[in-house]
């Protein structure tokens, strides 16, 4: 009877590590706008929307937009979706 509990628990731990792991690959960091500009992958930064730069591409189904830091410094954004 006692196996059975120690086998239970273990797998337990076995899929809570996974799950763990998966979800912290799956996670997009905060990043600066200088950051943003060289990178080339998905990343997350944090600004105000400049409302009057705001447009949508219908065709290519992308919206892009300015955002505005803290510091004042301006970034252009394209952001993909449908």
């Amino acid at each position: 009877m006692r196996l059975k509990y120690m086998v239970g628990i273990g797998i337990i731990l076995v899929f809570t590590v996974f799950g763990a792991l998966s979800f912290r690959k799956n996670l997009t960091p905060y990043i600066g706008f200088n950051e943003a500009k060289n990178s080339k992958s998905t990343v997350q930064i944090i600004g105000e929307v400049i409302k009057e730069k705001t447009s949508y591409d219908l065709e290519n189904h992308k919206f892009y937009f300015s955002l505005k830091d803290h510091n004042g410094e301006k970034i252009k954004v394209s952001l993909d979706g449908s």
